[in-house]
């Protein structure tokens, strides 16, 4: 058993604000299904955005797997302060989350009925029209996600973890203030219903992204990134993410998605 309190203190450090993020990060998916359950739709609406959320926690499994995949080479690369070298992996995993956000809202916004009909049976039809409609908005908010939270994770390996409680106090509290708003029309608005909730996650997300960039480029002193740095991508540092870093983000993925089924 290890008894260096030092060590304690440093885990703690690193591993409380990523678990309350993680929960947070949770609740966030959990409240538009609450919330919507109280518009006129009632239930129909709970069971649309229950069933739609539950591909957005697939697509969140896929990016936080991902995003760990890189822990692998930014670890040596931090023991031996490369930051050249870390950076370019930053760039590296960054397009690679935005790409594979891309594919999956190009997928969702093409093909939505055949999609939703693989998770909602064709006879209820009031439930699949609404799922098309706050999938439709909602997919949107998967690529200001990827991009979040590929920064979060990685900046988390260079020992940057306050971020990751900010943001997911702030999605939280930003996503029940504007689903209040919109969902239930508030402030003057229209009440929207499910349609609200899906706008309110998207506004939630771009906001939490312009934070991200914001603590990435100006707050956090732990490495100097520059948005010149993300411009391109080194394709050796991509081979080496595909064939270290990739398998064990794909294993992370898996185990993310076998716990939520």
């Amino acid at each position: 058993m290890v008894r260096d309190k030092e060590f304690y203190r440093t885990m703690f450090k690193i591993a409380l604000p990523i678990a309350l993020q993680s929960l947070l990060s949770l609740l966030v998916v959990v409240v538009d299904n609450i919330m919507v359950s109280f518009t006129p739709d009632g239930v129909l609406a709970q069971a649309a955005a229950s069933q739609v959320n539950s591909i957005t926690a697939l697509v969140t499994a896929a990016l936080t797997g991902l995003v760990g995949g890189s822990s692998v080479l930014i670890a040596q690369y931090w023991g031996k302060k490369d930051m050249e070298r870390i950076k370019q992996v930053f760039a590296v995993v960054l397009w690679i989350c935005l790409g594979v956000a891309l594919v999956i809202v190009a997928v969702l916004k093409l093909f939505p009925e055949a999609i939703i009909g693989i998770i909602i049976a064709k006879e209820d039809a009031q439930i699949t029209a609404l799922a098309l409609t706050y999938l439709g908005i909602i997919c949107l908010s998967y690529i200001p996600f990827a991009l979040s939270s590929a920064l979060v994770g990685m900046l988390r390996t260079v020992e940057v973890v306050r971020i990751t409680m900010y943001i997911a106090l702030f999605a939280l509290v930003g996503n029940v203030s504007l689903n209040y708003i919109f969902i239930f029309g508030k402030l003057g608005l229209p009440p929207l219903g499910i349609r609200g909730a899906a706008l309110a996650t998207l506004l939630t997300r771009l906001g939490e992204l312009v934070l991200v960039l914001v603590y990435t480029f100006k707050v956090q002193r732990q490495i100097a990134l520059k948005p010149r740095d993300f411009l391109a991508v080194d394709r050796q540092m991509l081979k080496d993410y595909a064939f270290y870093g990739l398998p064990v983000g794909l294993t992370d993925a898996q185990w993310a998605l076998i716990g939520m089924l």
